[in-house]
């Protein structure tokens, strides 16, 4: 598959490829920037010009807007529930769940209630806690 073959099939399939998107991220914006991205990345494959059949290069960009989409869905997300915390976070390989308690302990280490510091006990035994 050559680049003329791609843009054949840009101009063929980018707007089913948007409506895919579309059902994915639920905007419009977000769609067309997946899409845009997903025949960037096809133009550059050389995976995807080993590609010989049309009906195969559909199927792959499907999955690829289709994965891409869940991607940048879950990125939104994110952003959106823990935008102000520091990407270590994410990083620290317990993944987001634990996040929103690293941030708890971390409020009340640094004393965000009330002014004062809570204590945080080590031992979590019944006679450990005041």
């Amino acid at each position: 598959m050559n680049n003329k073959d791609i843009e054949q099939l840009y101009n063929e399939y980018h707007l089913p490829q948007i409506r895919l998107a579309f059902t994915k991220t639920h905007n419009q914006d977000d769609a067309e920037e997946v899409v845009q991205d997903v025949f960037t990345e096809a133009l550059m494959s050389t995976a995807f010009h080993a590609i010989q059949d049309n009906e195969h290069a559909k199927r792959y960009l499907e999955k690829a807007t289709s994965d891409r989409s869940k991607n940048k869905k879950r990125d939104k997300r994110k952003e959106r529930l823990f935008g102000d915390m520091p990407d270590v976070a994410f990083n620290n390989g317990r993944g987001c769940e634990n996040a929103i308690l690293d941030r708890t302990y971390n409020e009340r280490l640094c004393g965000d209630y009330g002014g004062e510091a809570m204590p945080v006990h080590d031992d979590y035994s019944e006679d450990s806690f005041p």
